[in-house]
């Protein structure tokens, strides 16, 4: 598939459901982390989405339930919010500092053709069983070696 074919494949299915959830993984024998980010969520002035770390289904699931109730919401969720989406704790909601758009969410200005100065992207950050995230003391691995991209850092 040509970035170009990649390109009319997403624009469709944003087209058809509003958005759209990639999910990358990583190589094999890398050291990197699977993620994934919404498209599409920007054209309705919200920020697009981004989850580090964790495998392709919660992945998945994740961004599509947490981005269904933000466009019920029309708005975007409150910096630190805590959502419920389904399972027993809630993930967190961070406004991301803007180095994820070139490490992360290259694909969104790409394919909506917008800069990444146009559009927003908050991280959702999901905890460890107990409902522990990786800046809480006593967060279980590997939820506490997950990447948060939080602008201004980590309280």
């Amino acid at each position: 598939m040509t970035e170009s074919d990649l390109h009319i494949h997403l624009r469709t299915e944003i087209n058809r459901r509003g958005f759209y959830v990639l999910v990358v993984m990583p190589m094999e024998d890398s050291p990197d982390m699977p993620f994934g980010y919404t498209i599409g969520n920007a054209m309705l002035g919200l920020p697009e989405l981004l989850v580090v770390g964790v495998g392709p289904r919660t992945t998945f699931s994740t961004l599509s339930s947490v981005s269904e109730a933000m466009r019920t919401n029309r708005r975007a969720f409150d910096e630190m919010a805590r959502v419920r989406i389904g399972g027993i704790v809630p993930v967190t909601v961070i406004d991301a500092d803007d180095r994820v758009k070139d490490d992360y969410t290259i694909q969104v200005g790409r394919t909506l053709g917008i800069a990444p100065h146009a559009y927003r992207v908050q991280q959702i950050v999901v905890p460890d069983e107990r409902g522990l995230f990786p800046w809480s003391p006593g967060c279980a691995d590997p939820y506490r070696s997950l990447p948060v991209y939080r602008k201004g850092g980590v309280q």
